[in-house]
């Protein structure tokens, strides 16, 4: 008799266990093949600012051999630049958030917005990763039109459009999300914004889609102290209906999911190191944000 009730407790435990892995959405963070496809797509003027040249924007486009509408990622990189020849830290580390998200089943699109307006690594370092910003700020019209180039694309779920970005990336995602750009006929449904700078100025005072924030405790490059006033002014002055949400990771340097460094580095902005265990936090809670934003 004893038996009996510990074989059908077993099978109950077991039923409850398989119940809950099919009921509940999962996700992947293995990398699936990246076979990237170099595009190309001129900047839009979102703004109609008069002194806004458009300029062709080189990108990387990659794309799950799925048949079904999907989602897209625009991934932005830092001040230094995309970097796909020379260092190429930035374009290991998004080519390896591409991939992921592939294997998940999103459209991913790769911008080198420096190289297209032909602003080297050096040139970047001199006048883009300090007050000067070259470039920075036309890097949301890039956003846009890869909006619109995306929007073409019969496979893309064009109410599913994300824009993913690093460190001055991350500045480019809370323009693009600014309230003042909303735009009915180019939008973006969300925002994931890795260790930006949140006190350039006009950064938005008000934003029109959901976005989360990743930080890190020791980033003397982009201080998350910054971040963390920033979301409590927006949280009691602002009229935003989208506050950021921001997730601190108390161990995470600058540049935390550059996997390729191997090691902490001090450089003429600061100190950056990678950090395996909080990227693959940070992949974890962006598919969660993204899941949960989708699912409503």
């Amino acid at each position: 008799m004893a038996l009996i009730v510990v074989m059908f407790c077993m099978k109950y435990l077991i039923l409850i266990i398989l119940t809950v892995f099919f009921s509940s959405k999962t996700f992947t963070i293995e990398a699936n093949d990246f076979t990237n496809k170099k595009v190309k797509f001129k900047s839009v003027n979102i703004n109609n600012d008069t002194n806004f040249i458009e300029v062709n924007i080189s990108s990387y486009l990659s794309k799950p051999n799925h048949t079904k509408t999907m989602p897209a990622v625009i991934l932005l990189h830092g001040c230094t630049g995309l970097g796909k020849n020379k260092y190429q830290h930035s374009w290991k580390s998004l080519k390896q958030h591409a991939k992921i998200l592939n294997a998940n089943q999103y459209v991913t699109l790769i911008l080198d917005s420096h190289g297209s307006r032909k602003i080297s690594y050096e040139k970047a370092l001199r006048k883009s990763c300090n007050l000067n910003a070259l470039g920075f700020y036309e890097r949301t019209g890039d956003v846009y039109g890869a909006v619109k180039f995306l929007q073409s694309k019969d496979y893309i779920n064009k109410d599913k459009i994300i824009v993913f970005g690093q460190s001055q990336g991350a500045m480019v995602v809370l323009n693009s999300l600014n309230s003042a750009n909303y735009n009915d006929k180019y939008k973006i449904a969300a925002g994931i914004s890795y260790y930006p700078h949140c006190a350039y100025p006009n950064i938005p005072d008000s934003l029109y889609a959901p976005i989360i924030l990743f930080t890190g405790g020791k980033d003397n490059v982009t201080p998350e102290k910054l971040c963390i006033n920033y979301v409590n002014n927006m949280k009691n002055k602002s009229e935003s209906i989208f506050i950021p949400k921001i997730i601190s990771y108390e161990n995470g340097h600058h540049a935390f999911d550059y996997l390729s460094l191997g090691q902490l580095y001090r450089t003429s902005i600061g100190t950056i190191a990678p950090n395996r265990k909080i990227t693959k936090k940070t992949r974890e809670e962006y598919f969660i944000f993204l899941n949960n934003l989708f699912s409503n």
